[in-house]
């Protein structure tokens, strides 16, 4: 399957750093062709076991993958609609189906290449709110070396601890 474009949006924004400064939302045929794709690939990949809450807890506490919110650390999930994709691995989703303490149409962020998963806002007007707050506090700059305009201070993945919700669950 040909993806509109390479993606679904054109950025230059480097890990999923923005939305603001894509250049065009691509047509719902280019998401529509996305989401085919993560629930193609999501069915080729799934292991029953990704499911369980023993395996998440063991995965965070290894550190094998990285969650930050409510979010399910699950791959190309059929209850994620996705909205924007970064570099190929990073995408952004509406989250129809968050963990518990989640709120539905919440706005996910995850990276495959770093298994990391996620909450960035409550709403989709929340991280366009968010993002500009952070333009208009200077947040960000441009990287003349990647010529990319990139958060002046990363996310540190590796400072990410257990969830709450995760934790207290059984």
């Amino acid at each position: 399957m040909l993806l509109c474009n390479s993606s679904f949006l054109k950025c230059g924004v480097h890990e999923g750093d923005a939305i603001l400064f894509c250049t065009s939302f691509q047509s719902f045929e280019c998401l529509w062709q996305q989401y085919e794709l993560d629930q193609d690939i999501g069915r080729s990949c799934q292991d029953p076991d990704f499911f369980s809450i023993s395996f998440w807890k063991s995965r965070v506490a290894s550190q094998v993958i990285f969650i930050k919110g409510a979010v399910k650390p699950l791959i190309y999930y059929p209850h994620w609609i996705p909205i924007t994709c970064m570099n190929g691995d990073i995408l952004r989703y509406i989250d129809l189906d968050p963990a518990p303490t989640g709120t539905i149409g919440q706005m996910i962020e995850v990276c495959d290449e770093n298994c990391s998963y996620e909450v960035l806002a409550n709403s989709f007007e929340e991280l366009l709110s968010h993002d500009a707050q952070q333009l208009i506090a200077g947040d960000y700059q441009f990287n003349p070396e990647y010529e990319e305009v990139m958060l002046q201070t990363p996310k540190n993945i590796l400072e990410w601890e257990m969830p709450d919700w995760l934790a207290r669950l059984a």
